[in-house]
């Protein structure tokens, strides 16, 4: 494995061990030039999370002396990447070891106890797909915050179309759980995204910098839908595991 990482301390093996059983949910959170936000979001992840959800938080070389490490987070520690470099070099890593993928910005704050117990039931329901909930700024619009069976990371080899620098994965994502008819809104999963445009964030070097990519990663991905999307779509839809809903119950899917 390249890059340095520290595992998250568990009973009977790291963050990183290959293993025949799987655990549940890895939350993948790139940061840069926010310490301050990793703490808050651990802090909000120790009170609501009762599945045992693993927090892997990413760091730039170059930045990485700026964040301690606190015992009980995973570190990832590269070259300068972006937001969906990010995520498209640690997916498919450890896609093997957990069932369930979840992107987070540093700027959200999951509120709703038992949040990610409620993700972890609907991915299993769902089989393969996607789910996100209730971020208080895009709601049903936009799956900011997103989790998804790691069997669609496997059959695509990446989290967000690599065309892509920071902005549209979550358009992505919402694209690929409606085309695959798998993707689910959970209103009631409040993870609040305490961004600088809804006045609950500074508007910092971090945000500058992303937000002067919109207008590049616009066009890139409505090329990469434009070429690529369908077949990507078709290859999750073919190796799609069945549905495991209970009798009576549909998939609300969006």
């Amino acid at each position: 494995m390249t890059g340095d990482a520290t595992p998250i301390p568990t009973p009977d093996r790291d963050l990183h061990e290959d293993n025949d059983a799987p655990r549940e949910l890895l939350l993948v959170v790139p940061s840069r030039g926010r310490p301050a936000n990793v703490d808050r979001l651990y802090a909000a992840l120790r009170h609501t999370c009762t599945a045992g959800t693993q927090l892997l938080v990413c760091l730039d070389r170059d930045d990485a002396d700026n964040y301690p490490r606190v015992p009980g987070i995973a570190y990832e520690v590269r070259e300068p990447l972006g937001f969906v470099s990010w995520l498209n070099e640690i997916f498919p890593l450890y896609a093997r070891q957990f069932r369930y993928l979840g992107s987070l910005g540093d700027d959200h704050v999951p509120l709703t106890r038992g949040w990610d117990s409620r993700v972890v039931e609907v991915l299993r329901e769902l089989g393969t797909g996607l789910c996100y909930g209730n971020d208080l700024l895009q709601g049903e619009r936009l799956p900011t915050a997103c989790f998804m069976t790691s069997d669609i990371i496997s059959v695509l080899g990446f989290a967000a179309p690599p065309e892509l620098l920071h902005m549209f994965s979550d358009n992505f994502w919402l694209a690929l759980g409606r085309s695959i008819r798998r993707i689910r809104y959970l209103p009631e999963v409040i993870i609040e995204h305490r961004h600088f445009i809804n006045g609950k964030a500074e508007k910092d070097a971090t945000y500058a910098e992303s937000t002067a990519q919109m207008s590049r990663d616009q066009a890139a991905f409505r090329f990469y839908l434009s070429t690529r999307f369908e077949a990507d779509a078709a290859k999750v839809r073919a190796f799609a595991r069945p549905r495991r809903l209970s009798p009576g119950h549909d998939s609300g899917c969006t």
